[in-house]
């Protein structure tokens, strides 16, 4: 089941979960600040980002989270937890974001070293729009998808 968390009745749960899926993808893209890891319940609750997850047996497997400004769909964060991982969860929050929110492009980033989720994304339909050199060796693409 998809549905909104609730950023104060749920919100050690999700800090938990994204803690535990981005230390797989700061190893992954060989990164270890990536800035989710610095998260806590506060700069969650205060990021100003609607947050939905994907539930199993009422426990949260998976999240994403967005802004929807001026037509823009922005995907914030997208992780699944490691013992879920290519089960799908990832691409049904994709699915039901791009299919229930209104907007006219989404545009999301993520490591160039990520490859299941560029594959995710381009599978979906999403086009790599920019490669982006941050810092340390950081290469992020942006990837974008009209409606």
């Amino acid at each position: 089941m998809i549905r909104k968390i609730d950023l104060h009745n749920e919100i050690y749960p999700l800090l938990e979960l994204q803690k535990k899926s981005y230390a797989v993808e700061a190893q992954l893209i060989n990164f270890p600040n990536l800035p989710p890891l610095k998260d806590n319940v506060l700069t969650l609750q205060n990021s100003g980002e609607t947050f939905i997850g994907y539930f199993l047996n009422n426990e949260l497997a998976g999240v994403l989270s967005y802004e929807n400004n001026q037509n823009t769909l922005d995907i914030c964060r997208l992780f699944v937890d490691p013992i879920h991982f290519r089960k799908g969860i990832a691409e049904a929050l994709l699915n039901y974001i791009v299919k229930t929110a209104p907007f006219e492009k989404a545009v999301v980033a993520t490591g160039s070293a990520n490859i299941p989720a560029i594959h995710l994304y381009k599978k979906l339909g999403f086009i790599i729009k920019e490669q982006m050199f941050i810092e340390n060796g950081l290469s992020i693409v942006k990837l974008e998808l009209k409606n």
